[in-house]
């Protein structure tokens, strides 16, 4: 029995960069700020972001999470609902070259710490929601953890970024832990690049 492929759009020829997804997120937010980039639809309001948003927000905790001592390389954790400050942090984070470590919100507390400790998360990204858990986890694992309100409004001059390498991990992502326990799938940076592409 064969199993059928399907590509679509037209065959990649080129090895793209892998500052490839800053490259389009910076091109967009010169040539088209104010153009709509995505909108978080609460049940008491509407929050819409533009391009120059996105670009600004990443970059501010890009510098946040570098003013921490964090680097290339090292492991964060995001452990926030559905918001887009879980893709600003995300963004951020792929800034600098640092990994990201999303934590499932619905996961127990104890799964929550296997995973930030097998990871060897330095910090964790929480929202009010899951701060508690958040507070546990860190309390026991001596990690940092960072609330919303202290992202907000980051200002940091730092915007000399480190170049990540197109095998660099962007992103760590556990499974389920269904069948045993979790286990981490990097995902790099060319990973990435392709599959947006």
């Amino acid at each position: 029995m064969g199993f059928l492929t399907e590509v679509s759009g037209p065959p990649v020829t080129d090895v793209p960069s892998p500052r490839w997804i800053f490259n389009r997120i910076e091109e967009w937010a010169t040539r088209f700020p104010d153009r709509f980039a995505f909108a978080a639809d609460y049940q008491d309001r509407v929050e819409e972001y533009r391009y120059a948003d996105v670009l600004e927000q990443a970059e501010q905790i890009a510098g946040f999470l570098a003013s921490k001592g964090i680097t290339r390389g090292d492991h964060i954790g995001i452990l926030m609902e559905n918001i887009p400050q879980w893709v600003f942090v995300l963004l951020g984070a792929m800034r600098l070259g640092a990994v990201t470590v999303p934590l499932a919100t619905t996961l127990p507390e104890s799964s929550i710490r296997l995973i930030a400790e097998h990871s060897g998360c330095r910090l964790i990204f929480a929202d009010e929601p899951n701060w508690e858990k958040a507070v546990n986890v860190c309390g026991n694992l001596g990690c940092t953890i960072v609330s919303l309100e202290e992202i907000r409004n980051p200002k940091s001059e730092i915007r000399n970024f480190p170049d990540p390498s197109g095998g660099d991990t962007a992103i760590l992502i556990y499974t389920s832990g269904t069948t045993g326990d979790p286990k981490g799938v990097e995902l790099s940076f060319n990973n990435l690049t392709y599959e947006i592409r």
